[in-house]
């Protein structure tokens, strides 16, 4: 496993790698031993697509204001001991860099996640060593915001109203949004014009000819998107046996009763499959419209507002597949976390987070400084400003 993680000399807990604390970065033996950030390197700002550097890796320089970098193994991503109720570990592994913005370069874009997906199931043991190639795989994001859950400055919010909000999607900008329904807490003290959306910036391609989805718009080669969103209680996950606070499949660090098909559910979810499923299990995870009318990749925001009229406690899945993904293949899925004031705010956001992206997360920036050279001229002391090559 390699090293993400250093340690500063007067704190003896490990720090995740950090861009802006050199303490906390991993060491590799070259000819000598060099602490290194690993992870997505900076570029070169260079705002014209023809001067020689422009969008390559700088040395030295991070992407954002603050970069953090972690990596983990999908049998070291859950809690539960091993059991019946847990299938085998995939052998992936996720390679990841949060990068976190101030308001100024990017508005109210403020963190951005780029995640390496690889296949190493062959490096640890499983199949007898030869590794599993995977057919129809999905990847998945929790999503879970309180609207509002603290002040700006830090405080806590002096009232509990979680249960108020209301979710929903946009397939066109490919995000996921959290809101407060009436747009105010604790009574009507204070005014809630905030929206949370966790934004899709890149996924794997559709590899295959249409595969039971509805969406066929997007063709064999294109990015797959968000192709599934659901909601569930956060005290009724997949897996969990009943409901109410005391049945969380974790809760106070106490496992409590699983369903044995938990892992099997899940893959349900994400991929939008109903086979098979009880009344109960249709009825918490699939939510059709106000006329029965169900879409079993997406629910439906219409029928969430009729069933919950007041607001409800949003915990969603959001999810993207299938795709294929054999030994040694990398998946690359990167996603931001982004607030708006409204809807039309919200997409004005998750345009400038696609184009940022798009440019290896670089925002806009001031030319290179140019070459300035002093001459004396006719005793006018005059200077004359010399630009850099490749920018005339």
């Amino acid at each position: 496993m390699p090293a993400v993680s250093g340690r500063i000399e007067s704190d003896t807990w490990p720090l995740l790698a950090t861009s802006i604390a050199p303490e906390s970065w991993p060491k590799r033996r070259t000819r000598k031993v060099k602490k290194y950030l690993p992870g997505r390197a900076g570029t070169q700002r260079t705002p014209i697509p023809h001067h020689p550097t422009y969008m390559q890796d700088v040395d030295g320089r991070f992407t954002s204001n603050v970069d953090i970098y972690l990596s983990s193994m999908t049998s070291t991503a859950d809690r539960e001991p091993v059991s019946k109720l847990r299938s085998l570990p995939t052998g992936s592994r996720v390679y990841a860099t949060v990068h976190s913005y101030g308001r100024g370069l990017c508005g109210r874009y403020h963190v951005a996640l780029t995640m390496k997906v690889v296949n190493e199931s062959d490096k640890y043991g499983l199949n007898g060593g030869a590794g599993y190639d995977y057919e129809d795989a999905y990847f998945g994001f929790y999503f879970d915001a309180d609207m509002f859950s603290a002040y700006y400055y830090g405080g806590i919010r002096p009232c509990n109203t979680n249960d108020g909000d209301m979710m929903g999607y946009n397939s066109t900008y490919d995000y996921a949004y959290i809101y407060d329904l009436d747009q105010q807490e604790c009574g009507g003290s204070y005014q809630v014009d905030a929206f949370c959306r966790r934004k899709t910036l890149d996924t794997p391609a559709r590899q295959r000819a249409p595969f039971g989805w509805t969406k066929t718009s997007i063709c064999p080669g294109e990015e797959l998107g968000l192709t599934d969103w659901h909601w569930f209680q956060l005290v009724q996950p997949p897996g969990a046996r009943g409901q109410g606070r005391l049945r969380r499949p974790l809760y106070r660090g106490r496992l409590n009763h699983r369903v044995p098909k938990k892992e099997q559910l899940m893959y349900q979810l994400m991929s939008g499959d109903t086979t098979g499923l009880s009344d109960k299990e249709d009825d918490w995870f699939f939510h059709a419209d106000n006329a029965g009318s169900l879409n079993p990749h997406f629910d439906s925001m219409e029928g969430l507002k009729t069933m919950f009229p007041e607001g409800l406690d949003c915990v969603c899945m959001m999810s993207s597949g299938p795709f294929d993904f054999n030994v040694g293949d990398t998946a690359m899925f990167s996603f931001a976390v982004i607030m708006g004031e409204d809807i039309p705010d919200l997409n004005r956001n998750a345009n400038m987070a696609q184009i940022m992206y798009d440019l290896k997360y670089q925002g806009s920036a001031r030319p290179p400084a140019p070459a300035v050279v002093g001459r004396d001229g006719m005793g006018s002391g005059k200077g004359e400003s010399v630009r850099p090559a490749g920018l005339g």
